[in-house]
């Protein structure tokens, strides 16, 4: 199991924990795991897509 799906059961099981995450803790993680450069949750954009696309 990666990193990243470790971080989103944590995430995703918070309500079972015996000490629950508090929500900006939550937050903290998921922006964490977004911003990071393994834990990307989105795809990267297609290989043929110039840069100048990106930002419209």
């Amino acid at each position: 199991m990666s990193l990243v799906q470790k971080l989103q059961n944590k995430l995703s099981n918070g309500t079972q924990d015996a000490s629950p995450a508090q929500p900006q803790e939550k937050l903290k993680a998921f922006i964490a795991v977004r911003t990071s450069p393994v834990g990307a949750l989105q795809p990267p954009p297609p290989p043929f897509s110039p840069p100048e696309t990106l930002t419209l």
